[in-house]
């Protein structure tokens, strides 16, 4: 079977080679989605907001305060900016990174209670954490600027072994809390797909995989 797979600038690099083969064991592959998890916590890497950090460094130093140099918090984001005071121009800013921050929280809390729904209750299909994901030709535009803010590469890819296909749509809502969540996850390991658009399918593969080629790259 031939899908298409969007990969994440650093995450398993030496894999996605053209020709190269390769095996996604359900028990030892970790995916980005896992890494996010098991790596998260209440701090974010200053790398990532190198914008963001320049400005409020910039904000301590008016004040004397020690500077960030490693992690920061959003907690002592807000309370910065409500102890200086900021122009609206650059409080939008600080509130696009936040949003982004508490996005990323949301879907860590997301994929937890997946995984657990799928332990409980059937732990024969697929991890989302331990999977390659795929989608079909029809599904590629929307999939390949589906993943924001980051630079990606995007293979066709020649699938051994048969994938789970489900749909983006069935995904838990960011709405309900974390027990909604483990509940409302029976809706995308028991898929229902007369009434949902193809265009947002999304396999998860496991096994034999071979690079065919590059087709697209999109750098953000």
């Amino acid at each position: 079977m031939e899908l298409y797979h969007i990969h994440l600038i650093g995450n398993h690099d030496r894999l996605y080679k053209e020709h190269s083969e390769f095996t996604i064991d359900k028990d030892k592959f970790n995916n980005r989605i896992y890494n996010r998890i098991y790596n998260s916590n209440a701090t974010v890497d200053i790398n990532k907001y190198k914008e963001l950090v320049e400005y409020l460094n910039k904000l301590l130093t008016s004040v004397g305060m020690p500077t960030f140099d490693k992690r920061i918090n959003l907690g002592e984001i807000i309370e910065l900016v409500l102890k200086t005071g900021t122009d609206q121009e650059n409080l939008v800013k600080i509130l696009e990174d936040a949003k982004k921050i508490i996005l990323a929280d949301g879907i860590n809390l997301r994929e937890q209670a997946m995984e657990e729904y799928r332990k409980e209750n059937c732990i024969s299909l697929p991890s989302r954490l331990h999977s390659l994901f795929a989608c079909g030709e029809e599904g590629l535009d929307f999939w390949s600027q589906h993943i924001i803010d980051n630079d990606v590469d995007v293979f066709k890819i020649k699938v051994y072994d048969e994938p789970f296909l489900s749909n983006e749509a069935l995904l838990p809502s960011d709405i309900l809390n974390y027990g909604e969540k483990v509940e409302s996850s029976y809706n995308y390991f028991h898929p229902q797909k007369e009434d949902l658009n193809p265009l947002t399918d999304e396999y998860l593969v496991q096994g034999k995989v071979k690079i065919l080629e590059k087709v697209m790259e999109v750098r953000n």
